[in-house]
Parts: C-alpha cells; structure tokens; sequence
C-alpha cells in the first residue's frame, strides 16, 4: 500500500467503500477495497464480523497507540478543545472536557491523540512487539476471568493500565483515559492480581 501522499505515514484505517483514511493527518483518499469491506463490488454482501472481548480490548489498545484518524473525533470536540486552549497535558484537556454538557461525543478514550495535537508534548507509542504482548496478556487474563464464578466484569480502561504496567510501558499511562473511582480500582486490581500472570503486580495508580 501507498504511503499518505499528505505527510507520507505508513498507517491507515479503512473507512469504507475503498477509501482509507491516514492515522496521521486524517487525509482520505480511495485506495482499493478490502474482503471485510462490505459496501465492495462483490456478488453478495459481506457479513459483519462478530463482536469479542479482544477486539473490544485492541480498540482502546490502538486508541492508547495513536492508531487512529483525527476524524474519529467528532468536529464540533476538536472545535470546542481548541477555543479552550492552551494545554500544558492530558489533565488540562480531560478538565475542560468533564465541564462541557453540550458535546454528545467527549472521546475520552481518544485522549493521547487530543494530547499530541493540543499540547506541546511528544505522547510515547508502543512498538509493534509491545503492542502485541499486551494483546497477548489480555488473552490469557480474559480466559482466566471466564473460569472465575459468575464472569466477574472488569473496565476495559483499567485493564489496559494494568497490562501497561506489567510490559513495562507506564510511561503511556498518563496521557489513557482512567478509571478514577478508588473503590473499583482496588476492586479490579483485587481481580486481576488473581488471574494475571507473574508476580509484579503494578500499585494502584490513583488518577487526577
């Protein structure tokens, strides 16, 4: 696949219909179609892909990692944060976000793209490798809850916290969307120290 012919990214999300949209700039431009591409000239449609836990997962994953379009945030957010700036970091933007009633769409879980966009700071990425340990961390944690009484619930946010911890990349965690309720937090960590694999269990990381 072509780089972006804007500012020459490799990575691009599809959007639909043959057009693929840069995780950079959000430029768009039709590049072909894919198999899962269910508006694409095939006989018969193309079904939907099923719903999971992992896929869930990797969404607030690639969130985390910046693999997304700018345009995945509604206009009027962007609109709305930019009359309200500067920012020095991801506190400043998650404040001015809580005291907006009127945006529908706030994309918490967008936060390290707001950052690297409305602040002058450089976000951490996780490598490819990295992110593919984490998935395969939440793999073995997901299995190990469905054997757990009941299929005790767990925030996808704070799983993602606790899985950047043990690979050793808490350096992302302050610019995620977290859960800031001391109650479930010490609730979740309880669960997942029972399930997670190895010893070092990250602290409790009280937020904001």
């Amino acid at each position: 696949m072509d780089n972006c012919s804007r500012c020459n990214n490799a990575r691009f999300e599809v959007v639909g219909s043959g057009y693929w949209s840069c995780t950079d700039c959000g430029n768009t431009s039709f590049m072909g179609y894919v198999t899962s591409d269910a508006w694409s000239p095939n006989e018969r449609l193309q079904t939907k892909s099923t719903y999971t836990r992992a896929k869930r997962f990797k969404k607030y994953l690639n969130r985390a990692c910046r693999i997304q379009s700018c345009n995945t945030v509604p206009d009027e957010t962007w609109e709305y944060l930019l009359s309200k700036s500067p920012y020095r970091g991801p506190r400043d933007v998650i404040r001015v976000l809580k005291k907006c009633r009127h945006i529908k769409r706030k994309c918490y879980d967008s936060l390290p793209l707001l950052v690297q966009h409305l602040c002058d700071l450089e976000v951490p990425r996780l490598s490819e490798d990295e992110q593919r340990k984490a998935l395969k961390l939440f793999g073995k944690i997901d299995t190990e809850l469905a054997q757990l009484p009941g299929h005790p619930f767990c925030s996808y946010l704070y799983m993602l916290e606790y899985i950047l911890y043990h690979i050793g990349r808490e350096d992302v965690v302050p610019y995620c969307s977290r859960i800031q309720c001391r109650k479930r937090r010490e609730r979740y960590r309880d669960l997942l120290n029972r399930v997670a694999p190895g010893d070092n269990a990250p602290p409790i990381f009280i937020t904001y």
